[in-house]
């Protein structure tokens, strides 16, 4: 049965003005917390051999576009009987009242998400912990090393993520957002700190040994990292950090144990007492710290307002962004400089489990950064910060298809009220 583009389906949200298809027919228009302009499409095939049983149904796709069709529903009828594709758009017979069915509209409170087995998995880390750490002598740390390294674990996001504060004696902080990825069937690992470090990693959880195992979402092929993060019970956790290179030697090993503990010591924010030596590059990011009045305009008329609060973290090399808008949504990002790639690197996460990372340059003529993120799936986003002054900034964010057209745009404006919490 072909599902084509155009004839039969369109994109489920409306961003083509209600534009037609030739064979399909819209069967349920309504809303969800993003858009209150979304749309499902029916479909009614002859079947030429009735009387064979249909054992399963699968969704192979042509590779001809980035089209993924979803099935909501699916039923049978009678040679003879009106197909459910004639009666499509005409309102249910319901014991109350003739009304099409709605998804629920967006919420002025921020609900956690509802968590699955997978995420579920996470509640482990969340808490405060305490250990030591060796790094070995290898190739790349030619003596050995010994410390002690705080972590802190809470659930942000409308508890879609974990996030880790982490905190070593030598002054170093760092930040870890772990998720679990429902599109990969994998867990995702971030972790940055102010040595400029940064890793993506997909993470397996082993339920019989209680252990996480990471590695490189995006590998090199120069090195071949893994992680491995075991509970033994639920308030101590062995943890270690093996990179080999190429010839299958080892070139970094390090290895913790943490305890967990209800109050961590009191220990000096390394942002206040190292903070690191930041380039021109760096400084232009001053201009968005602050508390910042926020007002989105989406699709379909919609209007947000909301709260955002930019600071600098991790020894002053990243900045970090936390935003709450009216309904009820809440964001984080993190945006540095990356001096090898001479590139700016900007990483976003939402409480609908969103995530994506970004890459890009500032114009200083016009005060303007732009960022780009190349999908998976050849659809790309293009969104542009430009400074009006110190105290407001606008931007604008464009998401094209595999040919260029535009599927989705939004925009905004950033107002500052205040000077930022430290």
């Amino acid at each position: 049965v072909p599902i084509v583009y155009g004839q039969d389906v369109r994109d489920w949200w409306n961003v083509d003005d209600s534009r037609a298809v030739t064979r399909g027919r819209v069967a349920w228009e309504g809303s969800n917390e993003d858009t209150n302009k979304l749309r499902l499409y029916i479909l009614a095939w002859k079947n030429p051999r009735p009387d064979t049983k249909v054992t399963s149904i699968d969704f192979i796709s042509t590779n001809t576009s980035a089209g993924a069709p979803f099935c909501v529903a699916m039923t049978v009828e009678a040679v003879g009987a009106k197909s459910a594709a004639g009666r499509a758009n005409k309102p249910p017979v319901s014991s109350r009242s003739s009304t099409r069915p709605a998804m629920p509209r967006p919420s002025t409170t921020t609900k956690p998400a509802a968590l699955s087995a997978e995420q579920k998995v996470l509640d482990l880390f969340v808490g405060n912990w305490e250990g030591s750490t060796v790094v070995y002598k290898t190739k790349w740390t030619p003596k050995e090393t010994r410390g002690t390294i705080t972590w802190s674990y809470e659930r942000i996001l409308g508890g879609r993520f974990i996030q880790s504060n982490e905190k070593g004696a030598d002054g170093t902080t760092g930040l870890c957002l772990v998720t679990y990825d429902v599109r990969l069937k994998s867990y995702r690992m971030w972790f940055f700190n102010s040595q400029g470090v940064t890793l993506d990693c997909l993470g397996k959880w082993d339920v019989k040994t209680r252990t996480m195992t990471y590695r490189p979402a995006r590998p090199d092929g120069i090195t071949k990292p893994v992680a491995k993060v075991q509970f033994m019970d639920d308030n101590t956790i062995k943890w270690g950090w093996l990179i080999k290179d190429r010839q299958g030697d080892i070139v970094f090993q390090m290895k913790g144990k943490h305890t967990r503990v209800k109050q961590l010591p009191k220990r000096k924010d390394a942002a206040t007492t190292r903070p690191a030596e930041r380039s021109a590059e760096q400084k232009v990011l001053d201009v968005f710290v602050g508390n910042w009045k926020t007002t989105t305009a989406i699709p379909n008329g919609i209007s947000l307002t909301g709260k955002s609060s930019i600071v600098r973290i991790l020894g002053g090399r990243f900045i970090q962004e936390r935003k709450r808008t009216s309904d009820g949504k809440t964001y984080l990002q993190l945006v540095t400089y990356d001096v090898q790639r001479k590139r700016y690197r900007i990483w976003y996460f939402d409480s609908r489990g969103g995530m994506a990372e970004s890459q890009g340059k500032f114009d200083a003529k016009t005060r303007t950064l732009t960022v780009v993120n190349n999908q998976d799936n050849g659809f790309t986003n293009t969104s542009k910060v430009r400074v009006v002054d110190n105290d407001t900034f606008e931007w604008t964010s464009v998401t094209r298809d595999p040919d260029g057209k535009i599927i989705f745009q939004i925009k905004g404006k950033q107002t500052k009220v205040g000077k930022a919490a430290k």
